[in-house]
């Protein structure tokens, strides 16, 4: 495991300014003179939608299966990803002598992404579900029922994706060096394996000894107690030269509370020493993330949250709920200043501490020379 930097624990007490929707003005009503006939196999939930921008292609993930549309939504291959001999208790693989507990399991897609290889035409889809402790697999864009690559025996450090349709897993890809990886971010289950970091960085092929979507060897989130934070994960996206993700989590320092989270590190950075995050703010107390989108707003980038009031201090939403917007630019301000006050200045500011270690690890904020944090 590479050595954990000061700033891979950061947060910093930053409130910024947003907009507030809560009066929309009505939009324009239409309707498709030819409506798509298409209809789900099996009367299927579907979770997740990928659209191939070269192709026009739909991909669609859903329960216990996954859909090929073309672009006007006909369909043109289909492919069954469960139900499945499975518990959240055992390891796989599933036999039924050592699990008596497996039962025929939904899998619930958890993950739906486009792996796009440099200087060549190979694509994969990598889908990622719900069940055998959330491993993952990659498919054909052609026929989305031809499994390119499955791991009968997985290990450990392969577990991807949340074992609980409940808890929310995002993930974006990257490259490094002509290595693709994957950043994942996922919530706490109290089933299954313990000691799976919030954040992992995985291969998408294998390395050495290390097999594919595996997160040995490279950088994590390291937090301390998982349950005791419980983040719950909203969305993960690759804008300019970062990756982000949007989170909220227990407060453990001070209210106690849940409270949203955006946080960032360089995309080029597999040993997360650059990671930093700092808080989200929303005018009349709404304070948990529920849904994310990159858009514009003025002319500048700006990442648009619906958030809601949670229920006491706890990750629950309430009925109300409002759309924030927070401008790109400033958020970058914000999160370098943690940066920079955490390397350089202890964590204090002009008048008061402002950036420290938010996290239980032994990392501390330190006063080193201001060329240090580039």
């Amino acid at each position: 495991m590479p050595a954990a930097a000061p700033l891979l624990l950061l947060h910093a007490i930053c409130w910024w300014p947003l907009v507030l929707f809560l009066l929309l003005p009505p939009l324009p009503l239409f309707a498709l003179t030819n409506p798509p006939t298409f209809i789900s196999l099996h009367d299927s939930r579907l979770n997740h939608l990928l659209q191939d921008s070269s192709s026009g292609y739909v991909y669609v993930g859903a329960v216990n299966a996954l859909y090929h549309l073309s672009s006007d939504l006909q369909l043109i291959s289909w492919g069954k990803t469960g139900p499945t001999l499975d518990s959240p208790d055992c390891l796989p693989p599933i036999e039924p002598k050592d699990c008596s507990q497996a039962r025929q399991t939904d899998n619930i897609n958890q993950l739906l992404l486009l792996e796009k290889q440099e200087g060549s035409q190979a694509q994969r889809l990598i889908v990622c579900g719900t069940v055998l402790q959330g491993i993952c697999e990659k498919r054909s864009l052609a026929n989305v029922s031809q499994v390119l690559y499955h791991t009968a025996n997985p290990v450990d450090t392969q577990y991807v994706a949340a074992n609980d349709p409940r808890v929310s897993t995002v993930a974006v890809l990257t490259e490094h060096r002509g290595t693709r990886l994957m950043l994942v971010g996922r919530g706490y289950t109290s089933k299954g394996p313990g000691g799976i970091p919030p954040i992992t960085t995985r291969r998408l092929e294998q390395y050495h000894s290390s097999p594919a979507f595996s997160h040995e060897e490279l950088g994590k989130l390291v937090v301390g107690s998982y349950s005791e934070y419980n983040n719950q994960f909203v969305k993960a996206l690759h804008h300019g030269t970062h990756i982000y993700f949007l989170f909220s989590r227990r407060d453990t320092l001070k209210t106690r509370d849940y409270q949203t989270y955006i946080s960032r590190l360089c995309a080029g950075d597999p040993s997360f020493y650059s990671y930093v995050e700092v808080p989200l703010s929303c005018t009349g107390g709404y304070n948990l993330a529920q849904a994310a989108a990159m858009g514009t707003y003025l002319g500048k980038a700006t990442i648009f949250v619906a958030m809601a009031a949670g229920q006491a201090s706890t990750p629950t939403p309430t009925a109300r709920s409002a759309l924030c917007a927070y401008s790109m630019e400033e958020l970058d301000q914000a999160l370098k200043r943690a940066q920079v006050l955490c390397y350089t200045q202890e964590g204090k500011g002009d008048k008061e501490k402002e950036a420290y270690i938010a996290y239980e690890v032994s990392s501390k904020c330190l006063k080193l020379p201001p060329v240090s944090h580039h």
